[in-house]
């Protein structure tokens, strides 16, 4: 055995560097442990240990050897490296991780702000006064006559995590092609522009500012298109329709009170019963509906999904049809009945704050005749 180590102390010696030996005089163990100690600072620590371990065998080895103790320092050290090097190469993937992650962040924040930090649901348009007060709530039947300015109502759901504040810009093109500009107020290219925050989270609406003149006269009757953009995207395109009025002064109604009767059944259907009492002058054999508009309490119309009880806007809407029979008549009672299940809210748990308007309208003057009542109340899930 003992042949057999010195043999490969001697290759492991000879690997290194010359050594003269003669015979079993040689300095085995100073040499030998000097090589491995030599290898140690070089930090090639396992072939160290062979030099150690071959050093045992030299026939020279004091019997108090300090070889266990190169050994485990060799052994130390080669846990320690291994160590570090894992640590490296856990420090480096969290570092891959974190440009990934950053590089995805950069990407989902991109592709967000092309959308303007939004999924826009629908756009309605109202009429509105300088001062912003509503003069025909959004969804509405807009008029010429009427118009003052064209405001956009947006109804979205907003994509970031955290509220943005975002410049918009939009085009309003009117029946025959021409965009609706100021030549001083307009921004380059469009009609006009605004800052608004867009909010996290599903539901949300944002009215940009209107478009027109106080003194009306501005929008004349047919279709126009509406353009909304941020950063140069295209973000959504939207018809209105302002249709013509033919006004008449003879036609008169007064919608004196309106009163609900809620949780009444009707054909097995639960709902409510609006009563309306009115008169309606100069209508005589005009085929006329009492007409109840659904709105929720932020004045976003509330929207039918299987077209039943629906406007041609296809939102929710209750009637009921008369036909006055002399040239002053009087309803006391007319009654609307409004199914709950009709009353379709995007809410289903809960309890949501709504409102109606009761208005008259003559198909056969094709005008809404008098005035409107609002009426609030609330519907639970």
């Amino acid at each position: 055995m003992f042949r057999y180590r010195f043999l490969l102390i001697l290759l492991l010696v000879f690997s290194g560097s010359f050594i003269s030996i003669k015979g079993q005089d040689c300095d085995c163990y100073k040499t030998t442990r000097a090589q491995g100690v030599k290898l140690m600072q070089q930090k090639q620590y396992a072939k160290a240990i062979q030099f150690f371990d071959a050093a045992a065998d030299c026939p020279d080895k004091p019997a108090n050897d300090d070889l266990a103790q190169k050994k485990e320092e060799c052994r130390r050290a080669i846990r320690q490296a291994e160590d570090a090097r894992r640590q490296e190469e856990t420090a480096r993937q969290a570092e891959q991780r974190r440009q990934q992650e950053a590089a995805n962040a950069r990407r989902k924040e991109s592709e967000l702000e092309a959308k303007g930090y939004m999924d826009i649901n629908y756009i309605n348009f109202g009429n509105q006064d300088n001062k912003r007060e509503v003069l025909t709530w959004y969804g509405g039947t807009l008029y010429d006559d009427e118009m003052r300015y064209l405001a956009p109502k947006i109804r979205y759901t907003g994509l970031a995590s955290v509220s943005k504040s975002i410049t918009l810009y939009w085009k309003i093109f009117r029946p025959d092609g021409t965009l609706c500009r100021n030549d001083s107020a307009s921004p380059e290219g469009f009609t006009i522009s605004g800052t608004y925050t867009i909010e996290p989270g599903s539901d949300k609406s944002l009215v940009l500012g209107g478009w027109g003149t106080e003194n009306g006269g501005y929008y004349k009757p047919g279709r126009y298109r509406f353009e909304l953009y941020f950063k140069g995207n295209l973000l959504r395109t939207e018809y209105v329709e302002i249709k013509a009025k033919t006004t008449t002064t003879s036609r008169t109604a007064e919608i004196k009170e309106v009163k609900v009767d809620h949780n009444v059944y009707v054909d097995g259907k639960k709902g409510m019963n609006i009563h309306v009492n009115f008169s309606i002058d100069n209508c005589m054999d005009d085929q006329c509906d009492a007409l109840a508009y659904f709105y929720y309490a932020n004045g976003s119309p509330i929207k039918d999904t299987n077209s039943s009880y629906n406007t041609a806007d296809g939102n929710v809407v209750g009637s009921k049809s008369f036909k006055p029979g002399y040239p002053k008549t009087t309803y006391n009672d007319l009654i609307i009945f409004m199914p709950y299940s009709e009353i379709h809210s995007t809410t289903t748990t809960g309890t949501v704050a709504m409102y109606f308007f009761v208005e008259l309208y003559s198909y056969t003057a094709k005008q809404f005749v008098g005035n409107k009542i609002k009426v609030t109340f609330n519907m639970t899930y």
